[in-house]
């Protein structure tokens, strides 16, 4: 696995870039893969609700507008299980979160300098039983992953 901001990619190359960056690593990993997409290549970030409210990246914002985002409700747990460097049961992240969606060549301000989404999407948060791993030959698989399983009465 490599460091992103440190891996050379072509310009002008890419339809589509997705990732979950730090929060101290976003704005570069933004700035980069915007550079990377082809015209009408799409980026999504899936960032802190706080990511824009730092001036040098509001002004980046202002720059560089999304064309959509997608805030989810409540807080995201990342892991399951017991934190083994803890010992504890690993929680739900102590923020929220939403993903910002660029199209290369889309994203326009309006006449007071705010951002013009095409889409703003809030979901709504699912109830605890939909929230939970599948079990599939006894075994819990995550939620979205369940085609990779494969058991002797599939194979």
């Amino acid at each position: 696995i490599a460091d992103y901001l440190e891996t050379s990619v072509l310009a002008d190359s890419e339809n589509l870039i997705a990732t979950n960056p730090s929060f101290e690593d976003a704005l570069g990993v933004a700035d980069k893969a915007l550079r990377e997409l082809r015209d009408g290549g799409h980026l999504a970030l899936l960032l802190r609700l706080t990511w824009g409210d730092n001036a040098d990246v509001s002004a980046w914002l202002r720059e560089n507008p999304p064309i959509g985002c997608i805030e989810l409700d409540g807080r995201l747990q990342f892991a399951v299980g017991i934190n083994p460097e803890t010992g504890k049961q690993y929680a739900e992240d102590s923020v929220t979160y939403r993903a910002f969606i660029w199209r290369r060549g889309g994203g326009r301000l309006n006449s007071r300098g705010d951002i013009v989404y095409e889409r703003y999407i809030k979901t709504h948060r699912l109830p605890d039983a939909d929230r939970t791993w599948l079990r599939i030959a006894g075994q819990p698989v995550r939620p979205g992953t369940e085609y990779l399983q494969q058991t002797e009465s599939t194979a």
